[in-house]
């Protein structure tokens, strides 16, 4: 009855004998204007009323707040599967489509942005609910900015768009929020700054440039946060991937060797002493140098130079040779 009119309460103080009727009174629920519930207290009406009021007043707040924790969820889901498509997915869209689900979801994709990639913790022991903590104070500390910058955290890393309007003051953006961050888990992370993307299908491009600086920044404990607009153009190129490296000359030589095309290669014997120095400087200290060849075009073509034959390198060792080197030996 109370779901059906405009009554407030329904107050039952004669049963009339009638079977399955009580003493009480009834309230409805009413969440955002609408009668959602009825809630009904048995009892002497003027000892319970003031129970009942309590009761429904708690449950229509519990309601609402569940209502909006589940509206919010849902907001949270759709924004990560739209940053993600945007950030990682390759394949072709509607750009119109793009930018007005954008738009619903408080996100206007033709501004311009700047991705800043942030490098969680490696450990086994940390698990996906660390990272959700980690990226949930880090949307925090961004909403205080306002401009509707967003947060995504894909695998061990946490991926922040950032107001490219503001390129400038980003880096330093991004140390202060790193300082939050440090304060209330007790490591550091290295992150790195891409590039300025003015378009869609930039962001994408800004994304690989902060990649490649955060990772310049994991090799610099002293520099934690590294602008990809800083960085040296041999690091750059230090940090391709040696597989990209390997496509990229098969894509170049295709399947003629340097000789083919006219190049010319040289052995360089002079790394051998400072290879230390050169996989520490290439980030692969626990590899091992084996040679150095620059390819180019031969400014000119000397005949090959005389080799010793084998037996000639070779000293037998043994018997009576052996007794003759121990004599000769210092």
């Amino acid at each position: 009855m109370l779901l059906d009119t405009d009554q407030d309460e329904l107050i039952i103080e004669h049963t009339n004998d009638v079977p399955g009727v009580l003493h009480g009174v009834n309230y409805p629920i009413i969440i955002n204007g609408a009668r959602v519930g009825m809630i009904g207290i048995t009892g002497v009406p003027s000892e319970v009323q003031l129970i009942a009021r309590l009761v429904r007043e708690l449950l229509q707040v519990s309601i609402s707040q569940a209502r909006k924790d589940q509206e919010k969820s849902y907001l949270d889901q759709e924004r990560y599967m739209f940053l993600f498509e945007w950030l990682f997915n390759q394949g072709t869209k509607d750009d119109h489509d793009f930018e007005e689900k954008g738009r619903a979801l408080g996100i206007a994709v033709q501004e311009p942005w700047v991705v800043c990639a942030i490098s969680l913790f490696d450990q086994p022991e940390h698990n996906n609910q660390q990272f959700e903590s980690i990226q949930s104070h880090a949307q925090r500390i961004l909403d205080e900015h306002g401009h509707h910058e967003q947060s995504i955290c894909v695998g061990n890393s946490l991926y922040l768009l950032l107001n490219g309007n503001e390129f400038p003051q980003v880096k330093a953006r991004v140390q202060e929020l790193l300082r939050r961050l440090v304060a209330s888990n007790g490591c550091t992370f290295p992150a790195g700054v891409g590039s300025r993307a003015t378009g869609l299908s930039e962001v994408r491009q800004s994304l690989r440039d902060a990649k490649v600086a955060c990772r310049q920044s994991s090799r610099d404990p002293e520099h934690p946060v590294c602008r990809y607009d800083e960085l040296d153009l041999d690091l750059v190129v230090a940090m391709v991937p040696q597989r990209e490296k390997q496509q990229l000359l098969a894509r170049v030589f295709g399947e003629f060797s340097p000789e083919e095309l006219g190049l010319g290669a040289l052995w360089i014997l002079d790394t051998c002493y400072t290879q230390e120095d050169i996989c520490r400087y290439v980030g692969s200290g626990e590899l091992e140098l084996c040679c150095a060849l620059c390819v180019g075009y031969a400014a000119e073509a000397p005949e090959a130079r005389p080799r010793m034959e084998l037996s000639e390198l070779m000293v037998p060792v043994g018997g009576d040779a052996a007794a003759d080197l121990e004599k000769e030996t210092p």
